[in-house]
């Protein structure tokens, strides 16, 4: 008969041992959603006739460079910052540029000089917060677990 184990030694053991591959997935995951959040695409204000929802529009770099870690700006370099992370703790990141909720979520109305606006959604934070999960089973699949 096999000895008996206390079920919390044995997590704490398997914890233990994959706590660096857990870093690694998670830290992993997370930057590729800030990747594919960063990718960028011409703005139609910068002559593009379409858009690619997921991707950043960019007429100037203000809006890419305003990402932010905390209270840490990263902007396009985010890579730095990311290995950073550990697993658990809550991480806020966010682009500061007063436009950019417009710009992720779209708006319609008229501005203080009578322009009409009618811009759709670019959702370049929420089409690629969604994909977390796929990203994680991407690196769980490299590591092993």
């Amino acid at each position: 008969m096999a000895p008996r184990t206390n079920l919390s030694v044995a997590l704490a053991a398997y914890r233990d041992e994959n706590k660096p591959k857990i870093r690694f997935v998670y830290n992993e995951a997370v930057q590729d959603v800030i990747e594919a959040a960063q990718t960028p695409q011409r703005a139609i204000s910068a002559g593009a006739e379409t858009f690619e929802v997921g991707k950043i529009p960019v007429a100037s770099t203000d809006l890419i460079n305003s990402l932010h870690l905390g209270a840490t700006k990263i902007g396009g370099d985010f890579t730095a910052v990311i290995g950073l992370i550990e697993p658990g703790t809550i991480q806020t990141f966010e682009w500061q540029q007063p436009y950019a909720a417009r710009i992720e979520f779209g708006f319609s109305g008229t501005d203080e000089l009578g322009r009409e606006y009618e811009q759709a959604g670019r959702f370049f934070v929420g089409a690629n917060a969604v994909r977390f999960p796929e990203f994680v089973e991407k690196h769980k699949r490299e590591v092993g677990l």
